[in-house]
């Protein structure tokens, strides 16, 4: 919450303008300063880096459902990727006038991968984009060398 406290400056020094916010003084400058220093929240956040708790139990849940799925999902995206043909009650494959096969799910390979690619998104971590940028001067040099096995 956001609160905006209005101050009014005098000769002598400045006053709030709201009611209710007897805790707050005012510096010579106008700036408003708080009579009991000890009841700020300052410091008591997150500190950087540290990661959000329910982001965790996400990743966790989808983590244990991936890990749990992981022979279904293997079916799923093959069925996906090669297709699923419709059959009749004895299980043979239906052919249209033509002699093409009727298909309940079209193979689409493509699909499959990015399906793939979304799941693994929360269970994998991203990798980020670095560059390394050199000095106009001394500009950085990457030597890469084999050595014989002895």
């Amino acid at each position: 919450m956001f609160v905006t406290v209005l101050y009014r400056k005098t000769m002598e020094n400045s006053k709030p303008i709201a009611n209710g916010y007897n805790n707050l003084t005012v510096n010579e400058d106008g700036s408003p300063v708080r009579k009991h220093p000890n009841l700020t929240n300052a410091g008591k956040g997150r500190p950087p880096g540290t990661p959000n708790k329910v982001t965790n139990i996400a990743r966790e849940a989808i983590a244990k459902f991936v890990d749990k799925n992981a022979p279904r999902m293997q079916t799923w995206l093959e069925d996906v990727a090669q297709g699923i043909p419709k059959t009749d009650k004895e299980g043979c494959i239906r052919y249209d006038k033509d002699g093409n096969t009727i298909w309940l799910v079209q193979p689409n390979p493509e699909k499959a991968f990015l399906m793939l690619q979304a799941v693994m998104e929360y269970h994998l971590p991203k990798l980020a984009r670095q560059e390394v940028v050199g000095d106009i001067q001394a500009p950085q040099r990457m030597v890469i060398s084999w050595k014989r096995p002895e």
